[in-house]
């Protein structure tokens, strides 16, 4: 795929780039195709360092794909914690972070037709071997394991990096686009799911939680506080209220958990 994504910019005219980013949302649109027209200009222009970034985090073609060697997962953390600014307008810039998509490659129609590939291929029973791999695969048989349905996955794994404004369903676009227009159909390459660093959104049940920690919390510091003054101070000390704070005091509970008087076989379900 990187032959058609570091395309020269004599090629990449705006014909090309409309097909490329054609019902792709307008900001992902805008900074992916900064990026690849930034990295384009090496190496008599050096980009700015997100794109270097970008395009470094994707995983490249891997050695040895025909002996089983097809997961090549780039850099996962390169990627979410790619940091830029993209400047939209000449008075406005935008933030730009990495977006990591896994995605699996596949042979296209093109491919298919150039090794005259048919289905319903007899996989061999010892297909999990690694001698078996090397000794039995060639790029016909390989395409064939590929799009046999019921094999293990033969897909060629690849990490991708795209820029945060994309969605998922933007980089299937820009992938499709670029498999079609640029690469003649000869593969086809399909997102499976996509990370980004963000913190999760906390749901209702986790407020709830957090407010019984915090309540907990409260009162074994209270329960402290109280049993520990409660010993200089005689007069609280039968105070109802008290008694009840005495019960989450942290030294008295340490006390009462440490003492090993009473059945020996107790004193680790106590801890427990």
């Amino acid at each position: 795929i990187w032959p058609g994504f570091l395309i020269g910019t004599e090629k990449f005219n705006d014909n090309l780039s409309i097909l490329i980013f054609k019902n792709v949302t307008a900001t992902c649109a805008k900074q992916f195709m900064y990026a690849l027209q930034s990295f384009s200009q090496l190496p008599n222009q050096i980009p700015e360092t997100w794109v270097l970034h970008l395009f470094d985090a994707w995983g490249k073609l891997p050695s040895g794909i025909l002996s089983g060697h097809n997961f090549e997962t780039g850099d996962f953390f390169e990627c979410i914690q790619m940091q830029g600014k993209y400047k939209s307008t000449p008075e406005s810039t935008e933030d730009v972070r990495g977006k990591y998509c896994v995605t699996y490659l596949a042979p296209g129609p093109k491919l298919t037709q150039l090794f005259n590939v048919k289905g319903n291929v007899t996989l061999p029973k010892d297909l999990h071997s690694t001698d078996s791999m090397k000794g039995s695969v060639s790029l016909s048989l390989l395409i064939q394991y590929i799009q046999e349905k019921t094999s293990p996955s033969f897909a060629p794994l690849f990490g991708t990096c795209f820029p945060d404004s994309c969605t998922s369903e933007d980089a299937q676009q820009i992938l499709t686009s670029v498999h079609t227009h640029v690469l003649g159909n000869y593969t086809t390459q399909t997102v499976a799911t996509c990370y980004m660093e963000e913190k999760p959104p906390l749901h209702l049940r986790d407020y709830a939680m957090l407010s019984i920690l915090c309540l907990i919390s409260v009162l074994c510091l209270a329960g402290t506080l109280t049993d520990v003054l409660g010993q200089r101070e005689t007069v609280s000390k039968f105070d109802r209220f008290s008694s009840i704070l005495r019960a989450f005091s942290i030294s008295t509970n340490t006390r009462k958990l440490m003492n090993t008087k009473g059945r020996l076989n107790l004193s680790g379900t106590k801890w427990i």
